[in-house]
């Protein structure tokens, strides 16, 4: 499959990050020289919640929150849900279905690798809720 053009994503395609996120990232690696990983900073409205979706390749999130907030993850079968603070890591390992809700607007970074032979191979097939508007939120630098 063709490289995807877009200024601010090449792992996935726009269309597919808008499906899980319901944003697209307002900051990214894209423009730096870093071999291996692509980074995003994202703004998601809250709540949110994500229906099923397949990550194309490894992935870790880092959280942006300024108190702990209360997260539910389906990875599977399995349900995990937890209060997240901003020394949370979340590893996502590719090809798992996958789903997610968060009760407040949030900031995330998305770290994605970019050496794995399944990110070739585009396989996100995400499906979200229409986007809300986010209120207006400093912007920091990745």
């Amino acid at each position: 499959m063709p490289a995807h053009k877009s200024r601010l994503v090449r792992v996935m395609s726009e269309e597919e990050i808008v499906g899980i996120t319901g944003t697209l990232p307002y900051t990214t690696s894209i423009g730096h020289n870093w071999t291996g990983v692509e980074v995003h900073r994202y703004r998601v409205c809250g709540p949110s919640q994500t229906r099923p979706f397949r990550l194309p390749q490894l992935a870790v999130f880092l959280p942006h929150v300024d108190h702990p907030v209360r997260v539910r993850q389906e990875v599977g079968d399995d349900v995990t849900t937890k209060d997240v603070g901003r020394d949370t890591v979340t590893v996502a390992p590719a090809a798992l279905t996958r789903r997610a809700s968060i009760e407040r607007p949030h900031e995330l970074t998305a770290i994605f690798s970019t050496r794995s032979s399944s990110a070739k191979s585009r396989t996100v097939k995400p499906v979200s809720s229409t986007p809300r508007s986010c209120r207006s939120l400093p912007s920091p630098i990745l």
